[in-house]
């Protein structure tokens, strides 16, 4: 009976008119795009995060950073990785509503039919980019805080 319900609240797909299909071809691809825009930037503040305490300065030496700025900056990244969660999660929504509505109107006009895997093999890659940054952003956390104490 579940499998019944869940067919009924399935929206047949629709053919767009000329005017809608580039409209929405052009939202799938911003929205795309965004998603991955964001994987990098996040990518970019956690190696940045990884590296920054163990930069040299001009002596040779790494610069005596105090505690308090590396604990600091892994903090807030810890948070912008949150931000980050949330705004990717209500991202692709979007981008899965446009897309069904686009791949609806490819399989109705081209006859082209996706794979099932293939449709939702987007939301696992983002979301497993998202855990291990997440995983690598806490692990270094708990690397400098225990390096960090035992100064």
């Amino acid at each position: 009976m579940n499998n019944q319900s869940e067919k009924k609240d399935v929206v047949p797909p629709k053919k767009l008119d000329k005017h809608e299909a580039p409209l929405i071809w052009d939202e799938y691809k911003y929205r795309h795009d965004l998603i991955w825009r964001h994987m990098i930037r996040t990518t970019l503040a956690v190696i940045g995060s990884i590296t920054l305490p163990l930069t040299v300065g001009s002596s040779g030496d790494p610069p005596d950073l105090p505690a308090v700025l590396i604990i600091g900056i892994l903090v807030a990244l810890l948070l912008y990785l949150l931000l980050t969660f949330w705004i990717i999660s209500a991202e692709l929504r979007l981008f899965n509503a446009i897309k069904t509505l686009y791949r609806g109107h490819q399989k109705l006009k081209h006859e082209l039919k996706h794979e099932e895997e293939e449709e939702s093999g987007f939301n696992t890659r983002v979301n497993l980019l998202l855990i291990l940054l997440l995983a690598s952003a806490i692990s270094n956390l708990m690397y400098w805080t225990i390096e960090l104490c035992g100064k």
